[in-house]
């Protein structure tokens, strides 16, 4: 995933997809918070050692 869009990966399960996406440290809680809200679930952060933006 970059900063400009998300990857979206389609699973096995129909009308189901898997979500990368970069984001603010600071942010990450509301970010996971939000879409939670609107019915993501499965959420995981992960974090990153090195990165050329």
């Amino acid at each position: 995933p970059g900063l400009e869009s998300p990857t979206v990966s389609p699973l096995h399960h129909e009308g189901w997809v898997a979500v990368r996406a970069m984001v603010p440290t600071k942010g990450a809680q509301q970010v996971m918070d939000d879409l939670y809200g609107l019915g993501a679930r499965a959420i995981l952060t992960t974090a990153i050692h090195a990165c050329r933006l």
